[in-house]
């Protein structure tokens, strides 16, 4: 892909997920780094989460660190601020 030259390989299992699932992410964030962890012993395997909903979550840690790290490179001063009833929060400029 021309257009997006950073592709990086997370495992949610890294970010907090009870079980493994290897996933790209495609950034033109060059400052994006994954956690390299080792796979945790006791995992579930993807095939064994009961529910669509549960296997298409992606995990909060993940989320955060892919806003925070695209926000510290923006121009200008962004902090993410929690919002009632979103436990993401909303970018603003300061």
């Amino acid at each position: 892909m021309v257009f997006v030259p950073y592709r990086k390989t997370v495992r949610y299992s890294d970010y907090g997920a009870e079980y493994e699932k290897p996933t790209d992410i495609f950034t033109n964030c060059k400052h994006f780094q994954p956690i390299q962890s080792r796979r945790p012993a006791g995992l579930m395997k993807l095939t064994e989460v009961k529910t669509v909903e549960e296997r298409s979550a992606i995990p909060h840690a993940l989320a955060r660190e892919v806003v925070d790290t695209c926000l510290a490179f923006l121009p200008g001063q962004w902090v993410l601020t929690p919002e009632i009833g979103n436990t993401c929060g909303t970018a603003q400029s300061a």
